[in-house]
């Protein structure tokens, strides 16, 4: 199970207690020192976690020799390990709809502006979200274009993707670039590529 400590999204502790579980529930014998690193706390906040959830009768701690130990998931473990990870789930869920709508009014945007054809620059996560936002509006994704060349000819949603010099050989109406962290650094380029006025918006 995969934790996101940002600034923005920073892990509770029920999101640390239903990691740990996750963990324990697939690898009983994980050390501490690894279970940490995996939910993002230290050795001795590990070993308080584990204290806690023995006393609530969560785990058994089972010793497998003088220096390491197994951690089983009792009945009632496993039953607040499903309960905390559903609410997990949905709370994911909510996330990705909220940014799905987020970029939907973007696209909207662009769309009532008159553009239609467009390209994406950035095949990342991002690309993907903004693709499955877009089925109900009349916009036709060009192309999808990235700086990597190691992503070059790799599918997308079924898109291939191209090297950004493409840009200039293409009948399109707008770019869109299709990446949080790295709009700056993408504007830049398209500075230096493009040979014609292109619009170009962001997310």
């Amino acid at each position: 199970m995969l934790l996101v400590d940002k600034n923005f999204l920073k892990p509770t502790k029920d999101a640390r207690i239903i990691a740990i579980l996750e963990n324990l529930n697939s690898n009983p014998d994980i050390s501490q020192a690894e279970l940490g690193e995996r939910v993002l706390v230290s050795g001795a906040r590990v070993n308080s976690y584990l204290k806690e959830l023995e006393q609530k009768k969560l785990i058994k701690i089972e010793p497998l020799n003088g220096k390491s130990f197994k951690y089983v998931l009792t009945p009632k473990g496993q039953e607040v390990r499903r309960k905390l990870l559903g609410q997990y789930m949905a709370e994911i869920v909510q996330i990705y709809s909220s940014l799905k709508e987020n970029i939907k009014g973007k696209l909207n945007h662009i769309y009532e502006q008159g553009y239609r054809r467009l390209v994406f620059f950035g095949a990342s996560s991002t690309c993907e979200v903004v693709l499955s936002s877009i089925f109900d509006l009349d916009i036709k994704v060009v192309a999808i274009v990235d700086n990597d060349k190691d992503k070059h000819g790799n599918l997308i949603f079924g898109y291939v993707i191209m090297p950004p010099e493409i840009l200039n050989t293409l009948k399109i109406d707008a770019i869109l670039i299709t990446s949080f962290a790295k709009y700056e650094e993408i504007r830049q380029d398209l500075n230096k590529i493009l040979k014609r006025d292109i619009p170009i918006f962001n997310l």
